[in-house]
């Protein structure tokens, strides 16, 4: 029977640990998964949510841990991961269900640290501490590391690049760009539109 958060922590351990790529390891669970629409839905969003939020999620665990984030070993740190997220960003699951489902995950010496964590962020009224610097706010809350930040802004300034961190934290689209001696960017998206589909120019060109 298809687990979607066993799932999403075994595709994360992948991706920690050996480099995975996500749209390629999203493509072969999905083959070959024997599951209803809604739970392979859960395992893409845990999944790639976790990926995208992972520095935010990271700086939780760091507040509420007695050991190094680095003493973690991967399996808990992503079950950590999975339960912060969906007690962060999923208005839908319920944090009970977020935090047993995640406690079943880890294996019996661990559990009751997962607990514990999930639980105190709970009683914390589930807020997450941000810098009061601005790019460092940015860095933490898009997960974009600050070198990144800073070839993005050395590229293409600093308004351009804070649209950038930004983008990267949203809801992914299908992005195209459009040969300009065929047609015009107008042409494309009155087709798409025709076709049923919404469409609109990026802000980022």
């Amino acid at each position: 029977m298809f687990n979607p958060r066993e799932a999403a922590l075994n595709s994360l351990l992948k991706w920690d640990l050996s480099g995975a790529f996500s749209n390629i390891e999203i493509n072969t669970v999905i083959s070959r998964a024997n599951a209803k629409g809604e739970d392979i839905s859960l395992y893409t969003f845990l999944f790639l949510g976790v990926i995208e939020k992972k520095m935010l999620l990271d700086s939780v665990i760091k507040k509420y841990s007695k050991i190094a984030l680095e003493e973690i070993d991967p399996q808990t740190l992503n079950i950590l991961r999975l339960g912060i997220y969906q007690l962060a960003f999923a208005d839908r699951i319920p944090d009970y269900s977020a935090v047993d489902e995640s406690v079943s995950l880890a294996p019996k010496k661990v559990k009751g640290f997962v607990n514990a964590i999930l639980r105190s962020f709970i009683r914390d009224s589930k807020r997450i501490d941000l810098p009061q610097d601005k790019w460092q706010k940015i860095s933490l809350e898009n997960s974009v590391p600050m070198e990144l930040i800073g070839i993005f802004t050395s590229s293409y300034g600093s308004d351009v690049a804070e649209k950038i961190c930004t983008y990267i934290s949203q809801k992914s689209y299908t992005c195209l760009r459009i040969n300009t001696l065929k047609a015009t960017e107008n042409e494309i998206i009155s087709e798409i539109v025709g076709m049923g589909y919404s469409a609109e120019k990026s802000e980022i060109t």
